[in-house]
């Protein structure tokens, strides 16, 4: 059964009978090892997907979407980007067994982005975050993953955050802790508050991150201290119709569309304002629209610098339509404002590295932050 704690009460102490539910799914799931207690993932508290029970598992997107939309989108769906499993607990190690879905593996990003997992600690009150670890493995061509993410600790209880694979799906989810230590379900982040949403591409995706906390919707979650949901798709973003339609269902406190690198030059105006359109005709959620970022190489291939030239003026071109057609509470930023000094910060002149991606989230930061207050 699917458990996603929406309910969160507060995020610190134990409750009895989270201990004896937990405590019940460890029997269940021993692993074999008399020495170590195993949590199922899908028991604890779960951030970065949407609250819609019609979700199973670790995907982002329901089984209903995902039959109307095209296949590719579909099966990046089953992907488990931008997902956190929040736990507690004092114990001094911290393992995880997963499994993932496809294997994917990429030549221009590490399997620790791809398929692995990433674990921060978290003071809830001060809003703190701090890298702990992230998982090492060593068999490339296994579905099957086990790993230690934190050893030798000793400073007693912690609230943690398990950051989930960007480019690849979570089949089974294991945590362990050594058998005389309890590990919970906990909160992180403010009940009332609405999260996050960003639509976009392989960027938004994770593209090409070293782990999960690099890609930029994980630093802005941190940096927000507030639950973002990362709806990128990787060579998908392409502001179909029926994702308008989904997202405009789900409670945000913000909705950003950085898709435009999936969309072809000619083709922005009209993709753009409709999606734009569509959205506010069912949801008065705040939208955040943001240009196509600069490329590393825009300078030195000429095909691709003149089509970010012709995006460049059909966005500024729906930023008018939307002045005057009245289209309320939509920001655009300009593109000034998300431009590289360098061309440093990308794998292959496109897909962001670590650095490129904090850049990113710098330069998204104040407008986000101004808007959801």
């Amino acid at each position: 059964m699917r458990i996603r704690d929406r309910k969160r009460k507060s995020a610190l102490g134990f409750r009895p009978e989270k201990i004896l539910l937990t405590l019940l799914l460890a029997t269940l799931l021993f692993a074999g090892d008399s020495s170590w207690v195993w949590i199922n993932g899908e028991s604890l508290t779960r951030y970065g997907q949407a609250d819609d029970v019609t979700i199973t598992g670790f995907a982002r997107i329901p089984d209903s979407l995902g039959r109307a939309i095209r296949p590719e989108l579909a099966r990046l769906g089953n992907y488990s980007s931008g997902l956190i499993i929040a736990f507690q607990t004092a114990s001094p190690e911290i393992r995880a067994r997963w499994s993932v879905l496809y294997g994917t593996q990429l030549p221009h990003m590490p399997l620790a982005g791809v398929q692995g997992l990433d674990l921060y600690a978290v003071d809830p009150i001060r809003e703190d975050w701090n890298y702990v670890g992230t998982a090492k493995w060593w068999e490339r061509d296994t579905l099957h993953h086990d790993a230690t993410l934190l050893e030798n600790w000793t400073g007693g209880l912690r609230h943690y955050a398990l950051f989930l694979p960007l480019y690849d799906g979570i089949d089974s989810l294991l945590v362990g802790v050594p058998a005389e230590y309890i590990l919970v379900k906990t909160s992180l982040f403010d009940e009332p508050s609405k999260p996050v949403i960003i639509y976009g591409t392989s960027i938004t995706q994770g593209g090409c991150a070293s782990r999960p906390g690099m890609a930029y919707p994980a630093i802005l979650s941190r940096r927000l201290h507030h639950e973002v949901l990362n709806f990128g798709f990787s060579g998908n973003g392409r502001l179909d119709p029926e994702m308008a339609d989904y997202l405009a269902t789900l409670p945000a406190s913000l909705l950003i569309i950085d898709a435009l690198p999936n969309v072809a030059a000619e083709d922005v105006e009209q993709k753009l304002s409709d999606f734009i359109r569509r959205f506010r005709m069912q949801s008065n959620v705040p939208l955040l629209v943001i240009p196509n970022i600069s490329y590393g190489h825009e300078d030195d291939n000429r095909e691709i610098g003149d089509a970010l030239a012709i995006k460049d003026k059909a966005y500024e071109k729906v930023w008018e339509i939307c002045k005057k057609t009245g289209i309320r509470n939509v920001t655009f930023i300009s593109s000034e404002r998300i431009r590289f000094d360098d061309d440093e910060g990308t794998v292959d002149g496109v897909h962001l590295t670590d650095l490129g991606m904090k850049r990113h989230a710098d330069n998204l930061y104040p407008f986000i932050r101004k808007i959801i207050k």
